[in-house]
């Protein structure tokens, strides 16, 4: 069940603005809501512009995420994926 419409356009605030920090080309979020527990699916897609580059890197955007979902209260469970070829994100 998709969560309430408040509830994704918090999400994507938060998303965009991690994405606006990395210089991400585009970024795609999936959510689903079950019972308490709120699925968050989220693709990033780089380009030349993009900040990181590096599984440390990324793994320092998923942390920014958590700690940024943690701040506006959103108890997330996550997958973030990381792609420079568009199609696999869509």
């Amino acid at each position: 069940m998709s969560p309430p419409p408040e509830l994704l356009g918090r999400i994507r605030d938060v998303v965009g603005e991690v994405e606006a920090a990395h210089g991400f080309a585009e970024s795609f979020v999936r959510a689903s809501k079950v019972g308490g527990r709120l699925d968050v699916e989220i693709d990033f897609v780089l380009d030349d512009a993009s900040t990181a580059r590096t599984v440390h890197e990324f793994d320092g955007v998923r942390a920014e995420l958590e700690a940024r979902f943690a701040e506006e209260e959103l108890p997330v469970s996550m997958s973030v994926g990381f792609t420079a070829d568009r199609r696999w994100a869509l």
